[in-house]
Formats: structure tokens, C-alpha cells, sequence
């Protein structure tokens, strides 16, 4: 008889903490892309964005551009928090509204600027991935998977903002 109890008195935990559990899972926040992101629309971007007070660098070689965006696939279990220990999600449209964007890059230095040509204002918040250390590669941030996969690869010129 006491074992016959203490099986059901078992099974009866074991079911309040699968019920507990999953309510706890149903009520937890979502990671919702659309609420998160603010869609970048194309600057068309001009020289005389720059601040002439600070000096350029001219950067004579093109430079590989690459795209990424917010997500686990893309970055790593905890997409938002940047290599300098920024919220990039909360970053992003704090940039927007000064028509900046935000990259990533394994060469340069955190918070650097740089401006792409076509695309304006860039500054340095993330790094990328460590087998492209010497590879002066830029990834810039998208909005969506979508944006950065039709982004590609490409060549483009910039310049250090100083």
C-alpha cells in the first residue's frame, strides 16, 4: 500500500510540474524580429554627411562588405548584446536618428566611424567572427535575414572617420 501511495503521490508532482513549467514557458516574452528592428531604407549617401572638423582617412583599396543580421543564426545565443557589451538592439535607432548605421569588423577598432560609400555612416559596435582577423572585412547590420542575404558580398570603398 505504501508503495502504491507513494507512485501516485509521485506522479501527481510530476504532473503540477509539468503544468507549472509550461505556464511559465507560455508567459515568458517572445523575441519578436518585427517589434525589435527599424527597417533601414536605402541613404543614398553623400561626402557632405561628413563632419569636416574631424580628420578622413582614405582608405585606396576596396574593401569586402558583408551583411548580417540580429538573430541567433546569425550572431550567437544572445544576438542584441554586441562585442563592446552594447545593446545593439537598443543601439540601432539611437544611430538612425544621427543617419548612422551600425557594422562589424575584426580589424577595426570598436566605435570607430567609417563612411561607406553609398551608404553613409557607419560606426564599429561588433566584431566578426575571428577567422576574418586580417581580412579588413565590414559587415553591416541589416534589419532582416532577407536584406543581408540580397546585400551579398560586396566591394566597396571607405573611409576612417577620425
Amino acid at each position: 500500500m505504501k508503495r502504491k501511495t507513494k507512485i501516485i503521490i509521485n506522479s501527481i508532482l510530476a504532473i503540477l510540474i509539468f503544468i507549472l513549467l509550461g505556464s511559465v514557458w507560455l508567459y515568458m516574452p517572445k523575441y519578436n524580429e518585427k517589434a525589435i528592428f527599424i527597417p533601414n531604407e536605402p541613404q543614398n549617401a553623400t561626402t557632405s554627411q561628413l563632419d569636416t572638423s574631424k580628420r578622413v582617412v582614405e582608405i585606396d583599396d576596396k574593401t569586402t562588405f558583408t551583411a548580417y543580421n540580429l538573430s541567433v543564426a546569425q550572431t550567437d545565443d544572445s544576438p542584441c548584446i554586441g562585442a563592446g557589451n552594447n545593446n545593439l538592439c537598443e543601439l540601432k535607432p539611437i544611430l538612425k536618428e544621427q543617419n548612422k548605421i551600425i557594422c562589424a569588423s575584426r580589424d577595426l577598432p570598436l566605435d570607430t566611424e567609417i563612411y561607406i560609400d553609398g551608404y553613409g555612416i557607419c560606426v564599429i559596435k561588433d566584431r566578426l567572427n575571428i577567422r576574418y582577423k586580417g581580412t579588413n572585412r565590414v559587415d553591416i547590420l541589416m534589419d532582416t535575414y532577407e536584406e543581408a542575404i540580397n546585400f551579398g558580398v560586396r566591394e566597396l570603398k571607405y573611409k576612417v572617420i577620425r
